[in-house]
């Protein structure tokens, strides 16, 4: 629970006749992480190429369905938007053991129909495209009473109908002033006007040079039209419509074959992935890669039944200087609060997994901060929804949602047991007698508990980067640096130092009298030890005496300083808890101008939707800053083993 599980390296050696069964069953168990580095040596894959090819057409089908869906979209009239239901983003996917004579049928068959669809597409989204900008002309000439049959040449004259930029309008006259030009302009648009020109036919090549040098954008419509613009609009509509049917016939078409190439790109991608990392010599296959300890035995068991007992198996620790990837052990509620270490980052494999230990402070110092039993329990059915939500919510994911939610209801539930401790609920203090203090009541107590609390957490974290450096054979970190042993020692002292100099009224004069001496000569003891702790660890390398100095220096003053304000932190704990019951104690004289009642609802909404979220903030701030930061690296790789599930 506190460490990763055990990892081994396993080499297994089977005949290549049993190559795929064996790796299906690889993937079924789902514990096994392949290593996909190949060795130069042996022979390549078989097939690769070919599992690409039938990925990639279903990339392309996928990316049709959404064009298609787009299209729908934008083109379809609100009633054919209702009648044709969207693509469904969320679907089960029944996944298909698939062979490979089957996988090259689907791959020649389907390349040449996704090629053809996606030609289908395109020519169809053009011709909606085209359509829709007639439908637009037409409605702007429409609001202009300009008929169809009016626009083009006529025997003496010719009209033309078009958009033009309005900032190139005052250039429209100056262009056009040489030539018997009559021309009307109307904004119809933000940035462009309808322009409708009039000119004698001898003047019409000068006047298209004109034009052509303003980007006239001049309307063009097919010749079988009606000239009304009211009957072609409602002529255009129907033929939207054909080709919206038309699209509808298309979706299906596509659908059909996106549905029976997803059924089977599970199985093909995991081929793909799990061949590719195989080394092969004339006969055998082998397969390499990491599993937790527990599940060795399993795999022999399945492997020897598919091969008969013909194979071979080596399990290896890992080496010392071997990355390996981590399996969190975390169980059950440890399961949710895995969301708070893996937000940092991923313990490394002789790293101490912190779950564990988050999952016991973040609820402590929630409800340390938030103790009220109505507002905790407001935050433990605020959470109760998140875990229950099946959809995503403001861009997190469901499944992280979920495990928010869990979060959320632990420390719910801590902040209605401090509630009982400070005798609060919904800001009042009237109906519970405290079990054990009432913040406002007793501000040095509270404040020294949480100094107390915060010291403990400071040990603790620089204990457990002591056994962090020892597993990873760092012993002379472990010992001499500033979050080792001598570091340990030296804030333990410090502390007492601390302690006295405040029990003898702050008096630095006290540092030198003979009870504390040896506490005092202790500490710049160690304090020196941490400045020369990097020329310690350096000894018998390359790096310079300057660059060991300047190094001890660095840590000298971190330690000195750090340990100092990441202690003082924690009085946060205490100041949140006195500011609920200020809180309190306003709503009680804010009740006296507008009602106690609703005094208390608007300052209890106040609270919960301000104070639970920052002692939320400020309660993680603590774990990940002034705790974490003494032992966790969180620099390891999580363990992705590769599986497969087959439905059918």
């Amino acid at each position: 629970m506190i460490k990763p599980v055990k990892m081994k390296k396993i080499y297994l050696a089977i005949p290549r006749r049993y190559e795929t069964e064996v790796l299906e069953e690889i993937g079924k168990l789902g514990a096994i992480q392949l290593i996909s580095e190949r060795a130069t040596i042996g022979e390549e894959p078989e097939n690769l190429d070919l599992y690409d090819r039938f990925l990639r057409i279903d990339e392309r089908i996928n990316t049709l369905t959404n064009t298609l869906y787009n299209i729908r979209e934008k083109f379809s009239s609100s009633s054919q938007k209702q009648q044709s239901k969207p693509t469904p983003q969320y679907e089960e996917i029944k996944t298909l053991k698939t062979t490979l004579n089957e996988i090259k049928m689907y791959v020649n068959d389907y390349e040449k129909k996704v090629d053809e669809l996606t030609r289908r597409v395109d020519m169809l989204q053009k011709e909606l495209e085209e359509l829709s900008i007639i439908k637009e002309r037409l409605s702007l000439m429409q609001a202009s009473d300009i008929d169809i049959n009016s626009v083009g040449d006529h025997k003496f004259i010719f009209v033309k109908v078009g958009l033009l930029n309005n900032a190139l309008i005052p250039k429209l006259d100056e262009y056009l002033r040489d030539f018997k030009v009559v021309y009307d302009v109307k904004q119809v648009k933000p940035r462009e006007s309808l322009v409708v020109i009039v000119a004698l036919n001898e003047y019409k090549t000068n006047v298209e040079k004109a034009l052509t040098l303003l980007n006239f954008n001049e309307f063009k419509f097919p010749e079988n039209l009606p000239s009304n613009p009211k009957e072609a609009l409602e002529d255009l509509d129907k033929r939207i419509s054909l080709k919206i049917n038309e699209l509808e016939d298309l979706t299906k078409t596509v659908q059909e074959v996106r549905k029976d190439l997803r059924s089977r790109r599970d199985y093909v991608g995991f081929l793909r992935e799990a061949k590719a990392s195989l080394l092969r010599t004339k006969n055998l296959s082998i397969v390499q890669g990491w599993i937790p300890e527990r599940l060795i035995k399993n795999l022999e068991n399945k492997v020897s039944q598919l091969t008969s007992k013909i194979f071979y198996l080596k399990v290896e620790d890992p080496r010392e200087d071997e990355e390996v990837p981590v399996e969190l052990a975390n169980k059950g509620l440890l399961k949710h609060f895995e969301l708070l270490t893996v937000v940092q980052g991923i313990p490394s494999y002789k790293e101490i997994d912190p779950t564990l230990i988050y999952s016991i402070l973040f609820p402590i110092m929630y409800g340390m901060m938030f103790g009220d039993v109505g507002n905790g329990l407001i935050i433990l059915i605020w959470g109760f929804l998140f875990y229950k939500r099946s959809k995503p919510f403001l861009g997190i994911p469901r499944r992280a949602l979920n495990r928010l939610g869990i979060i959320m209801m632990i420390g719910g539930l801590s902040a209605m047991i401090f509630g009982i401790l400070y005798g609060s609920v919904f800001l009042d203090e009237t109906l519970l007698h405290p079990l054990w203090l009432r913040p406002t009541e007793n501000i040095n107590g509270i404040m020294a508990i949480a100094l107390e609390f915060g010291v403990a957490q400071l040990i603790i974290a620089l204990i457990l980067n002591i056994i962090n450096n020892i597993s990873r054979g760092e012993i002379k970190e472990a010992v001499f640096s500033g979050k080792g042993v001598i570091g340990l020692v030296y804030y333990i002292v410090g502390i007492i130092l601390a302690i006295k100099l405040i029990k003898g009224g702050l008096q630095l004069s006290l540092f030198l009298t003979p009870d504390n001496q040896p506490l005092t000569f202790s500490a710049l003891a160690l304090l020196a030890i941490i400045f020369l702790s990097p020329t310690i660890k350096h000894i018998g390398s390359h790096h310079s005496l300057g660059e060991n100095m300047i190094e001890g220096f660095g840590e000298f003053i971190e330690v000195f300083l750090s340990y100092i304000t990441n202690s003082i932190s924690y009085v946060r704990l205490a100041a949140f808890a006195i500011a609920h019951g200020v809180l309190a104690s306003f709503a009680h004289i804010l009740g006296e101008s507008i009602g106690l009642l609703p005094s208390l609802l608007l300052v209890n909404i106040i609270v919960i939707l301000i104070e639970g979220f920052a002692a939320g903030i400020q309660s993680i701030r603590l774990i990940y800053y002034e705790f974490s930061t003494k032992f966790f690296k969180g620099n390891g790789t999580r363990f992705k083993p590769i599986k497969l599930i087959i439905t059918e």
